[in-house]
């Protein structure tokens, strides 16, 4: 072991623990660690044993080969903008509101839907949430719902479908200017 971690700290995580978010066996981990191509490996010295050896996430990626594509995935991008749950983003591209483009999972092999660069741009030319209208304007995203509400500007919601509160740029425009 190089190191010791006296608690934890961000970055890193038990083998175990980065096995299952990696979709990888433990084993394989493990056969990176004794073949050199993880190095950064720790020993918490609150736990014994197996559960004790920590590896650093972005190190284990790396040398497994497990790069993410070079798109965000519903969960991160609802993330990025604010929204409470990926269902909303899911439901955009199903009803033909955003754009997605079909990637495949590094992980997995599976065919899936991520949100690419030109998709996000997409979105932001269209869109906008309390998250990205805060940061923009500079104030807390609980001063924009009522002003926003106040001005008779409602979240987006063609057909009465729940995108949760994202608003359309151009009504927010309107009352907040750019």
């Amino acid at each position: 072991m190089q190191q010791s971690l006296q608690q934890a700290q961000h970055g890193w995580e038990t083998i175990a623990k980065a096995a299952q978010r990696l979709k990888v066996r433990p084993a394989e981990i493990i056969q990176a660690i004794r073949q050199g191509r993880i190095q950064r490996v720790a020993r918490n010295a609150q736990f014994h044993g197996y559960g004790s050896v920590h590896v650093y996430h972005e190190e284990v990626v790396q040398a497994l080969g497990l790069d993410e594509p070079a798109a965000l995935s519903f969960e991160l991008f609802t993330k990025a903008v604010g929204l409470a749950q990926p269902v909303f983003i899911n439901r955009l591209v199903k009803n033909g509101h955003l754009p997605s483009t079909e990637i495949r999972n590094p992980r997995t092999k599976a065919m899936q839907r991520y949100i690419a660069k030109e998709d996000a741009a997409v979105f932001h030319e269209r869109f906008v949430t309390l998250r990205t209208l805060a940061k923009a304007h500079a104030v807390t995203w609980q001063s924009l719902a009522p002003k926003l509400r106040d001005a008779g500007v409602l979240p987006f919601s063609p057909d009465g479908a729940d995108y949760g509160y994202l608003y359309l740029r151009s009504e927010v425009e309107q009352v907040l200017g750019s």
